[in-house]
């Protein structure tokens, strides 16, 4: 019995040639530590060896056998082209020996639907069995065997079988709104307009037992929850700024929508940074809007609550005495990684569904969520040394008024998920796509709809798996190494903008693996289209000697490309319309959660659009409707206006004038705040002219260029009491028994104590009944001499004076 080939061996192949650089630590012999480089090639692969050594590297003339490993690690990433090389964490494994088990309640198709092939589908065998619908059966599918696939060519006299689809029995062609004559008046304006923002809210999702709880109320509660909990950790010790639970002030329904209603406004206005959209200098940088719907504060704490699940360990006993919600949290069954957003995604996915009839044809497609490095949930692609960003796996509608319209997303993966690159990298990655697929077209199966898929679900197996389990037609892009179909030789002989096309057909599954030369060699895989030219398929622009023509014309192709062209383009065109609404957030105490759900979120508004839309085209089709920009300022509008105000004093805003006279003086804002407790000063938008850090500073530039500009006495037009703590007058004042001895009233200020004072600093440096009176020179030898800096310091921090402050400070900057 001949050995399994445990590795796809066209993917090994493609290693060949492929520079690696050996240590001496590798080799026998040499310490384990020892890092000198070798230079070496991979030679040839021997699948007979032990060990899994099947790699034969040759180095300085010898060749030796290395595991996959070792060759992932030793991998020359200097080298020319080592892109081209497709380098997985792990080995890929062989398709030929995949096999997926399939668990399924089976679907009964209706009677009217016929055979849809020469051989009639394993779902037909039990006819005799009506008895045991809903019966659990366990079905094994691999990748068919080359021998049993024929192929077709232009010209050839084999035309093959003809296959029809799945009947389709469902009632509705196209996928449609349930909202009907009746419930349009709901939407309506008082002009008899259809409201988006109405719309919008009618299609987020909903919680509870009976799904009537929305989605605002029930986020409210989990954040409430959260917030409580992290302001009683010892560990966490977070103190809201707006918030105070212990006096009833929490977060609130209305709360949550204004809170989501700033992230659409902070969307279109260019995603500006907190301090600048609450700025209260720059009218350039603020956003009014955002400023009346809460304080800046409020939305900090918003942000760092932003929690979906109460996840956390509680005794249940306690829960409702130091709780104000019920505690919701995971099923146990729940992955692990999506333990924090599960139960949201679930209800997005819920209502989307709930709110349409189901139509005929769906597209399935990935689509990627930016994230940061080293995220708990990245995904690929391989072999990308930083790996980032979460995959969303959707179904969307394909044709209709509802096209684009998203009807199930499923972040599925984690950071051990395998990636979504051109080759399976997974022994177990297309069980994990079946998997994926019977969760996501559950409520779809059975009906003979039409799914159109790319090529990193695309394959034999779930071509068959959709057919006899699932009652479904598929069709899409799909690898070699994913379909029996030994087709290497024929590719080969294939010139890319001839248009010509060869297909393969198996001998009694309906599948029909199609090669079509576009500008790439286009390979498709269907189960319900058989091997047939349309000769006017698709228009493409041909090329006419090496050069492309300006005007399309119709060249031929297969027919399952021919559909798959003509559908697979709209989720991609939905997902653009999508990218210019994406509402940005990072937070990295939730990691991925709030940005998921700011991402069905953005995703429902794509979803409200395409239901506004066709209702105002079916209700209302000679009135003015609005572009999805206009839509979603409305929306952003009617929710950041949702419920009670939360500013209990009226917001400051910039002035739409500026003063010119100083450019680093705005003549807006807030006055600095003059205390520890952050309250900011009573008063307009004027700033103080004559503020402190600007007297200062100037002071600072103009010693710089003249350094005798140091504690000058300069005469004022008006006087002031002498600072001195012991100036003349105020002994005299305490001979006499005055209860407030005062200095001499002086004309003499000094420039630097009254820039480091913030006020008028006034000290005699004049004569007094023909007397010197040089409060002045007394003053600064006290306390900046460099002997005072020494020793008095702590004299004078002692004696608890008025000017303690300007010496203590002031003695710093002169040593």
């Amino acid at each position: 019995m001949s050995r399994r080939i445990p590795y796809d061996v066209d993917w090994a192949e493609t290693l060949l040639g492929m520079e690696v650089v050996v240590p001496n630590g590798w080799f026998d012999g040499y310490d384990d530590n020892d890092d000198t480089p070798n230079d070496g090639e991979i030679v040839a692969i021997d699948w007979s060896n032990d060990g899994r050594r099947f790699f034969q590297v040759e180095v300085e003339g010898h060749v030796y056998d290395m595991r996959y490993d070792a060759v992932f690690s030793f991998a020359d990433d200097s080298q020319r082209n080592f892109d081209q090389y497709h380098l997985p964490t792990y080995p890929i494994a062989n398709p030929e020996r995949d096999r997926v088990r399939v668990v399924n309640r089976r679907r009964r198709r209706s009677s009217s639907e016929g055979d849809t092939s020469d051989t009639a589908s394993s779902t037909d065998d039990d006819s005799d069995n009506e008895s045991n619908d809903g019966e659990e059966e366990d079905n094994g599918y691999m990748r068919t065997d080359p021998a049993d696939w024929v192929v077709i060519e232009e010209g050839s006299p084999l035309e093959g079988r003809w296959v029809e689809p799945i009947e389709y029995t469902g009632t509705h062609d196209l996928f449609t709104s349930i909202i009907d004559g009746d419930d349009i008046n709901d939407f309506k304006d008082s002009s008899g307009d259809i409201r988006f923002d109405k719309i919008l809210e009618y299609t987020l999702p909903l919680f509870g037992d009976n799904d009537d709880v929305p989605l605002f109320e029930w986020q409210a509660a989990r954040m409430q929850n959260y917030m409580t909990h992290i302001v009683s950790d010892d560990d966490i010790k977070f103190k809201p700024k707006y918030y105070n639970p212990e006096e009833g002030l929490i977060i609130t329904a209305d709360h949550v929508a204004r809170f989501y209603g700033v992230l659409m406004a902070r969307m279109q206005t260019g995603n500006s940074s907190i301090d600048d959209i609450w700025s209260t200098r720059s009218t350039l940088k603020a956003v009014a809007c955002i400023k009346e719907s809460m304080p800046q504060d409020a939305f900090k704490d918003l942000c760092r609550c932003m929690h979906f699940a109460d996840d956390w360990e509680e005794d249940d006993d306690r829960w409702n005495e130091k709780y104000q919600h019920v505690k919701e949290e995971p099923s146990e069954d729940t992955a692990h990684h999506r333990r924090k957003f599960g139960m949201l995604e679930d209800a997005y996915n819920r209502r989307w569904q709930a709110i349409v009839h189901f139509g005929k044809c769906m597209t399935a497609d990935e689509s990627r969520v930016a994230g940061w490095y080293h995220s708990p949930m990245t995904v690929g692609p391989e072999p990308k040394p930083i790996r980032t960003g979460a995959t969303l796996h959707t179904l969307c509608v394909t044709f209709g008024p509802l096209s684009t319209y998203k009807l199930f997303a499923r972040a599925y993966g984690g950071k051990s998920d395998g990636d979504l690159d051109h080759i399976n990298d997974n022994t177990f990655t297309t069980q994990k796509w079946v998997n994926l697929y019977d969760i996501m077209l559950d409520p779809f199966k059975g009906e003979g709809r039409f799914v159109t898929m790319d090529s990193a679900y695309m394959g034999d197996i779930m071509a068959q798996i959709g057919h006899h389990e699932w009652g479904m037609n598929m069709v899409g892009t799909s690898n070699d190494n994913r379909t029996g179909a030994d087709t290497k030789d024929k590719k080969k002989g294939m010139k890319k903008c001839t248009y010509e096309s060869i297909m393969f057909q198996h001998n009694t599954e309906p599948l029909c693996y199609a090669m079509w030369a576009d500008n790439n060699i286009v390979r498709t895989l269907s189960n319900c289209h058989p091997p047939k030219i349309i000769i006017d398929g698709l228009m493409r622009k041909k090329k006419t000697d090496g050069v492309r023509d300006h005007q399309q014309s119709a060249v031929p192709c297969p027919q399952q490309s021919q559909y798959y062209s003509q559908s697979f383009h709209l989720i991609d065109k939905g997902n653009c319309n999508e990218a210019k609404y994406d509402i940005g957030m990072e937070s990295h105490k939730h990691g991925w959660a709030p940005k998921l759900s700011l991402r069905y979120f953005n995703m429902t508004l794509n979803n409200a659009y395409q239901i506004y839309e066709s209702l105002v085209h079916e209700y209302t089709p000679d009135r003015r409707y609005m572009s999805m920009g206009e839509a979603i300022e409305l929306a952003t509008h009617s929710l950041l206006q949702k419920g009670e105000p939360m500013r209990e004093r009226a917001c400051s805003h910039p002035s739409p004038i500026r003063d010119l006279t100083t450019i680093f003086d705005t003549g807006s804002g807030n006055k600095v705040r003059s205390d520890a407790k952050g309250e900011v000063a009573t008063g307009g938008c004027v700033r103080n002219q004559s503020r402190v850090p600007s007297a200062r500073a100037t002071l600072r530039r103009k010693q710089r260029t003249h350094p005798w500009c140091t504690h000058q006495s300069v005469a004022q037009e008006t006087a002031g009491k002498c600072a001195f703590d012991f100036c003349p007058n105020i002994k005299l004042g305490k001979q006499k028994g005055n209860k407030r001895p005062r200095g001499h009233d002086t004309f003499m200020k000094c420039v630097e104590c009254s820039a480091i004072k913030g006020k008028a600093v006034y000290f005699c440096n004049t004569t007094k009944k023909g007397k010197p009176c040089l409060c002045h020179w007394r003053h600064h030898m006290k306390y900046f001499s460099v002997a005072a800096a020494s020793s008095n310091v702590e004299v004078v921090l002692q004696e608890g004076t008025a000017d303690v402050e300007v010496v203590v400070e002031s003695v710093g900057q002169n040593e």
